[in-house]
């Protein structure tokens, strides 16, 4: 009777567990939004680096943001893997090579024979080496990132700000051998795998990744086999019970074992267990109301294989991957975690701070004594604050960040090629990427028409026919998002004097930019935080429909766009000269020598400005304190140059001391690389002349 007491409140406990990790992400909306969104990251780069360099440079994304088996407690980093296609290779091993591992002979490029070198010669490229039997190997260890800050395995971690990538250079696997398939024929007690996949899985790709045995002399020579592409996919069929083990056991990892062992385990080790047991376990093992039982079976095995000092690779199973890992003292200090867990009988889970999950648990069944018919009520609040704001949150956030890198790099190589760029692609692209390439190419088309309208003014050559077609790419370029294209828009209104237009275009965007709007500037690898919009979960909408409906873009003006703007944003271009070039770093701050502010302040200063121009005294007033009342919320990204427009403002005003409180705030808020100077030089120069601002 105690047994099936304990069975029962198991299961209850197994089933708000899956409540409450189902709100903070783990649902098949969410693992699907995620999947969409990296995918078309992984094919938008690829085809753009095709275009570009004409080598077809691949980009693969692995890890659990694409697949699903994270959550933003866990602050999973993003796994990239870029193929070296630049020397011409085969793989060879030699005896006593451990399995798995392969070293890489360089062929001649016209006779494509292995080389060889002379005894004791050496190679003067520090991408080959000799080995002990005279070929002429890739050298793995120089195929690292020179920036990583940290090295784990084949992955060098690199930083930008909040948002950590693990970079992993790669080499495709020509032929398949026996050691390459034997995972598929060996016998399972599921049927999630079976002969039908053979075809399937033959024709997905492998990778040799740099990083050698720990036990070989050659280690820096070696390269390991990887199956990620063949791990996505089947982490792509697991079920939300699966998937929850997985996630669960990654959180134990963060909360328990990290802290008392150090990262001697890792989400590869994790997932390689899920696989094991599900090729051992009939398919029923794995349902809602078993998961704790799943997830005590995990963590006994891997307390079994820490004991025995032995993982076996899921795909190679005589490979250790606790070799150079987990050993000795380490390996006695994670046994006992291990045990310590098992014994607790599930109390750990209270515990768990990821996303609030202990507490929430804790709340939940302390009081309403886990009522299974009371779960949906007691969840209800939970549901509110995370449900909605968990999905939306991910669907916008990643969807920017699959557009962000795109965006930079069409940027970097002119606006005419970025065009030629995106309309190669389009025609042959994939319907994931369909959703895409609209928003970049109105993004491009807006700085081609600014670009085109400002090399007129310059010269002083109205010509009619260009500004028409200056114009048309502007307008094309309003269907970006909700707020960047129709800005550049009211701005070369403004610029041109037609003032009443401006104001039809501002007043359309200040309509448009409601609550759910979320400001994001591309300069930064990542939004902050999101509003939390119920359209994006309910309606799943694609890219280019989030853009236009979701996203208010800052606004970027490049230098070839300088005569297209009003004079404060033209100072933002010079924020560099005179600065220490040692301050400024070339991979983050490309956006120096741009114009670049946020759209709900710029749009406020378009406002004052259109005001001012028509004699509107009451709306320019209101306009005004709207721009200083947006400058001290939350989320915004450029405040230096926000409160730069504002001193603009305020000394059009004729109220120069406020505008020089400005100016020195602007200064304290990014004392280096700030267009302040030139203002405040600009503004003595002209008190110092008598002249009028302005």
């Amino acid at each position: 009777m105690a047994d099936r007491a304990t069975n029962e409140s198991r299961s209850k406990i197994s089933l708000i567990v899956m409540k409450l990790l189902h709100e903070i992400g783990i649902n098949k909306k969410t693992r699907k939004w995620r999947r969409y969104v990296w995918t078309q990251h992984e094919t938008l780069l690829s085809s753009i680096n095709t275009h570009e360099t004409g080598n077809g440079k691949k980009m693969f994304v692995f890890g659990s943001q694409i697949e699903g088996s994270t959550t933003p407690g866990l602050k999973s980093d993003l796994d990239l893997v870029h193929l070296a296609d630049i020397f011409s290779v085969r793989s060879v091993q030699d005896a006593d090579t451990n399995p798995g591992y392969y070293k890489l002979q360089l062929l001649d490029s016209f006779t494509m024979e292995a080389m060889h070198a002379r005894p004791f010669a050496t190679v003067s490229s520090t991408s080959l080496a000799i080995d002990r039997t005279q070929r002429i190997v890739l050298n793995a260890s120089f195929f690292f990132y020179s920036d990583a800050t940290e090295i784990h395995g084949p992955a060098a971690t690199v930083s930008h700000g909040d948002l950590i990538d693990d970079f992993i250079v790669a080499v495709r696997v020509a032929t398949r051998t026996q050691e390459d398939i034997s995972w598929l024929l060996r016998p399972r007690q599921n049927t999630w795998i079976t002969q039908n996949d053979l075809e399937y899985f033959l024709e997905k790709d492998l990778f040799l990744a740099p990083v050698g045995n720990p036990l070989s002399s050659e280690r820096h020579l070696e390269w390991r086999l990887s199956f990620t592409v063949i791990e996505r996919e089947l982490m792509w069929r697991l079920n939300n019970t699966q998937i929850s083990c997985c996630v669960l056991m990654k959180m134990i990892n963060k909360c328990f074992i990290t802290p008392a062992v150090g990262k001697c385990v890792s989400s590869y080790h994790c997932k390689t267990l899920l696989f094991h047991l599900i090729d051992n376990t009939d398919v029923g093992f794995w349902k809602p109301s078993n998961l704790l039982t799943c997830l005590n079976l995990m963590l006994k095995t891997l307390s079994i294989w820490v004991e025995s000092g032995f993982c076996p690779n899921y795909f190679i199973t005589n490979e250790n991957m606790f070799l150079g890992k987990i050993h000795g003292q380490l390996r006695t200090r994670l046994h006992s975690v291990l045990v310590n867990l098992i014994e607790q009988d599930f109390k750990y889970l209270t515990q768990i701070g990821c996303d609030g999950l202990g507490q929430a648990l804790s709340e939940a069944c302390s009081r309403h004594h886990i009522q299974p018919d009371a779960i949906h009520v007691l969840l209800e609040g939970f549901q509110r604050r995370k449900d909605c704001d968990v999905q939306s949150g991910v669907a916008i956030s990643f969807v920017i960040s699959s557009v962000f890198s795109s965006y930079t790099k069409l940027l970097h190589f002119g606006e005419m090629a970025a065009l030629r760029t995106l309309m190669q692609v389009y025609p042959t692209c994939s319907t994931v990427l369909q959703d895409v390439v609209p928003v970049l190419t109105a993004l491009v088309c807006s700085h081609f028409g600014s670009q085109l309208a400002s090399s007129r003014i310059a010269t002083i050559n109205m010509n009619c026919r260009d500004m028409e077609m200056a114009h048309m790419f502007l307008l094309f370029g309003t269907n970006s998002d909700v707020t960047a294209g129709n800005l550049k828009l009211a701005g070369f209104y403004l610029k041109l004097g037609y003032a009443s237009l401006a104001e039809e275009v501002l007043i359309s965007v200040d309509q448009n930019f409601g609550h759910f709007v979320s400001a994001v500037s591309f300069v930064e690898p990542m939004p902050c935080k999101m509003e939390t919009n119920y359209k994006v979960v309910s309606e799943e909408m694609t890219t280019d429909k989030i853009f236009k409906s979701c996203i208010a873009l800052s606004v970027i003006y490049l230098p070839s766009e300088i005569h297209c703007i009003l004079p404060p944003l033209c100072f933002e271009m010079f924020r560099s000269v005179g600065a220490d070039p040692d301050l400024r770093d070339p991979q983050k701050d490309y956006w120096y020598d741009w114009g670049v502010v946020d759209a709900r302040p710029y749009m406020y200063f378009l406002q004052h400005q259109t005001y001012s121009v028509l004699g509107m005294e009451t709306h320019r007033m209101v306009a005004l304190q709207n721009l200083a009342w947006s400058i001290t919320q939350e989320r915004i990204r450029h405040r230096e140059t926000c409160l730069n427009l504002l001193a603009y403002c305020l000394r059009q005003e004729g109220l120069v001391n406020p505008a020089l409180k400005c100016l020195l705030l602007s200064l304290e808020v990014k004392p280096e690389h700030n267009a302040a100077v030139w203002q405040i030089v600009d503004m003595f120069t002209q008190i110092y002349n008598n002249q009028t601002v302005f």
